[in-house]
């Protein structure tokens, strides 16, 4: 299995942004061309791309068409994720080409549209319970719903959910390392693939994640927009 490490580009307003925490109020912009940016990390040798509609997640009010543009606009994988809630949605974006599609808050709260999502989507189908320290968290990280994250993971994987996406909020878009721990704990609990989302600042951090049983991938945003480190630098660390 090779580690990928994968460039984030979250969007809200038409803008590629990075959020403290998840917070819209502590926004950092960084550019107002999507497309561009998707296409530079696919030029820079992105081996997949994780495109986050913050419109859907937030307010329940999808930018289809620029998520669309990058689907289209590039020649690697693409995972979508933001307010996807069924499986009719997540059909909708493997027919305009997405690779994966990434459910949070249908997923982890309704059983029906989790079944019909893992026989609709199959291995194409990634759930996120992302946690702020181990509560699983939900719309748009919100709300808490009370599960404990490595409870969540055991479930869904029991439940037939092939690949998980885990980000620790409390770290996210932080640059204070991620929770290799709590990492740890959740790819043992689940026995399917977990892709780490969360805090990574140093290639150093990307070298830990990818020594962990079970974790096949990280999700960098804040730590390549800010220059932390470099993405080739990253990839060659995990070669």
């Amino acid at each position: 299995m090779r580690f990928e490490v994968v460039p984030s580009v979250d969007i809200l307003g038409g803008e590629v942004v990075r959020l403290r925490r998840g917070e819209p109020e502590a926004k950092t912009v960084y550019s107002d061309d999507p497309v561009a940016i998707a296409k530079d990390w696919e030029a820079q040798g992105a081996p997949r791309l994780h495109v986050v509609d913050l419109d859907a997640a937030l307010e329940g009010k999808p930018q289809t068409g620029v998520v669309e543009q990058i689907v289209r606009g590039v020649g690697i994988p693409v995972q979508v994720a933001g307010g996807i809630r069924s499986s009719d949605a997540g059909r909708r974006w493997l027919g305009v080409g997405a690779d994966r599609v990434i459910f949070g808050t249908a997923a982890l709260t309704d059983v029906n549209v989790l079944q019909d999502a893992i026989e609709s989507l199959g291995p194409r189908l990634v759930v996120a319970p992302d946690a702020l320290g181990r509560e699983v968290r939900i719309a748009g990280w919100t709300k808490g719903t009370g599960e404990d994250v490595v409870d969540a993971a055991r479930r869904l994987a029991a439940a037939g959910v092939e690949r998980l996406l885990v980000t620790d909020i409390g770290q996210d878009g932080t640059l204070a390392g991620p929770n290799v721990d709590l990492l740890r704990d959740v790819a043992e609990a689940a026995g399917v693939p977990v892709i780490a989302s969360g805090g990574v600042a140093t290639v150093e951090d990307v070298r830990k994640l990818a020594s962990l049983d079970g974790i096949e991938g990280v999700i960098v945003g804040q730590a390549l927009y800010s220059g932390a480190i470099e993405l080739a630098d990253a990839m060659r660390e995990v070669a």
